[in-house]
C-alpha cells in the first residue's frame, strides 16, 4: 500500500512541475514573439505569395470550375424539377375543380425544343 501512495505522490509532483514549466515556457495570450528584422518578414511573404501564385492558380481554377459546372448542373435540375412541381400542383388544381385528374395533351414539339429538351436531359443524367 506504501508504494502505491509514494507512485501516486510521484506523478502528482511530476505533473505540478510539468504545470509550470509549461507555464514558464509558453507565451501568454496576446503576446506576439519580437521578429528580429521586418525584411525577413518582408522576404517569407514574397516567397509564400510566390509560391502561391505558382502552384496554387491551376489547383484554384480547376477547383473554381469544377463549382461552376456543379452549380450549373443543379441549376437545370432545379429548373426541371419546379416545372414537374408546376405541372403537379396544376392537376392538382384541376381535380380539385372538377373532381378527376386530366391529363394535359402536349403541343407538338419544335426542333429546337426538341435540342433543349436532349439538352436538358442530357445535363440531368451526366450530372451524377
Amino acid at each position: 500500500m506504501m508504494e502505491i501512495t509514494v507512485l501516486l505522490l510521484v506523478f502528482v509532483l511530476s505533473l505540478v512541475i510539468g504545470i509550470l514549466l509549461l507555464d514558464l515556457t509558453s507565451p501568454k495570450k496576446g503576446e506576439v514573439m519580437p521578429v528580429q528584422d521586418d525584411r525577413v518578414v518582408e522576404q517569407r511573404v514574397e516567397r509564400l505569395e510566390k509560391m502561391m501564385l505558382k502552384n496554387g492558380n491551376s489547383v484554384l481554377s480547376y477547383n473554381l470550375k469544377d463549382k461552376l459546372h456543379k452549380l450549373d448542373n443543379f441549376r437545370a435540375n432545379t429548373e426541371v424539377e419546379i416545372e414537374g412541381l408546376k405541372e403537379a400542383i396544376d392537376e392538382v388544381k384541376e381535380f380539385s375543380v372538377k373532381g378527376k385528374i386530366k391529363k394535359k395533351k402536349k403541343p407538338s414539339v419544335s426542333k429546337q425544343e426538341q435540342l433543349e429538351t436532349k439538352k436538358m436531359s442530357s445535363v440531368i443524367f451526366n450530372s451524377g
